[in-house]
C-alpha cells in the first residue's frame, strides 16, 4: 500500500477518535454517508480522504463542527487555543489550565442546579 502523508494520518486519527467517542460503529458511520464499511475503513486508516460533503455529514453525525473534524480544534472550552498550543505548555501551565477548566465546569454545574432549584420552587 502507498505511504500515508502526515496530514492524511492526522485526519484519519481524528475521524476514528470522533466516531469512537460518539459511540458509532464503522458500519453505522459508513451507512450514514452512503458507502460500504470497507471503503470507510480507508478513511480511518489514512489511505483515502472523504470529500467535503461526506466530512460535513460525519461531523453532524459525531456531534462536532466541520472545523473540529478537519483541524482537531474546537471553540469549546478553549476558544482560540489549539491542541498544538496546549501540547506545548509546560507541566505547571497544563495543571493551571486543567484547574481552570474544572472550575468552569463546576461553575456551570452549580448554575444548572441553581436554575433547577428556582424552577422547582415556582
Amino acid at each position: 500500500m502507498a505511504e500515508v502523508s502526515f496530514e492524511k494520518a492526522q485526519l484519519a486519527i481524528r475521524l476514528k477518535t470522533a466516531r469512537s467517542r460518539a459511540g458509532i460503529s464503522p458500519a453505522e458511520a459508513a451507512m450514514a454517508v452512503g458507502m460500504k464499511p470497507k471503503a470507510f475503513y480507508h478513511w480511518e486508516s489514512g489511505h483515502a480522504t472523504p470529500d467535503i460533503f461526506k466530512l460535513k455529514t460525519l461531523a453532524r453525525l459525531y456531534g462536532m463542527t466541520l472545523d473540529e473534524v478537519v483541524t482537531g480544534e474546537s471553540d469549546w472550552p478553549l476558544a482560540g487555543v489549539s491542541l498544538a498550543k496546549i501540547q506545548r505548555l509546560d507541566q505547571a501551565d497544563k495543571v493551571r489550565l486543567e484547574t481552570a477548566i474544572l472550575l468552569a465546569a463546576a461553575t456551570i454545574q452549580l448554575d444548572v442546579v441553581n436554575m433547577q432549584s428556582k424552577q422547582a420552587s415556582l
